[in-house]
């Protein structure tokens, strides 16, 4: 598993993290752009996902602030009916991209789904990022499906 970057360090995440983690699921929204929030999508989201027991949250720290966010869950493969984890969110703040700390998020997330008994980790990501998706590749994610919609 690659280390945590110099600097960095990480804290469990806790109930009363929700208005933070809220704050980093509006980032991540705003910095895509095309994806509008509906009113509430994402306070419906933490309200029916979101227990610091069940689907355990970790933070990134540099000194005494968050700079990155890892929320994992469970959900089931599709293919092959196995339970396995599932990355809610993995997100890194713009300026403390590639120093390694998605790529240390993403090895942490493995060794807690391989502690689980799971033999994969899930993830979704939207096709025009591609700074996510290389990564992702790089670790060696596969694309298993594409998600399809059509406006009515």
């Amino acid at each position: 598993m690659n280390s945590l970057p110099e600097g960095y360090h990480l804290r469990a995440g806790k109930t009363q993290d929700r208005a933070l983690l809220r704050r980093f699921l509006k980032e991540l929204l705003g910095e895509l752009g095309e994806i509008p929030e509906a009113p509430g999508t994402i306070d419906n989201l933490l309200a029916r996902v979101f227990d610091a027991r069940r689907t355990p949250l970790w933070w990134a720290m540099q000194d005494s602030t968050e700079v990155g966010c890892l929320w994992l869950g469970r959900a089931w493969d599709q293919f092959s009916g196995a339970q396995s984890t599932y990355v809610h969110l993995l997100y890194v703040r713009p300026e403390h991209r590639r120093r390694g700390l998605g790529r240390f998020l993403l090895d942490w997330a493995s060794e807690i789904a391989r502690t689980q008994g799971d033999s994969q980790l899930l993830l979704q990501s939207l096709p025009d990022n591609t700074a996510a998706l290389g990564l992702y590749a790089a670790m060696g994610f596969q694309t298993r499906a594409l998600f399809l919609s059509k406006p009515l």
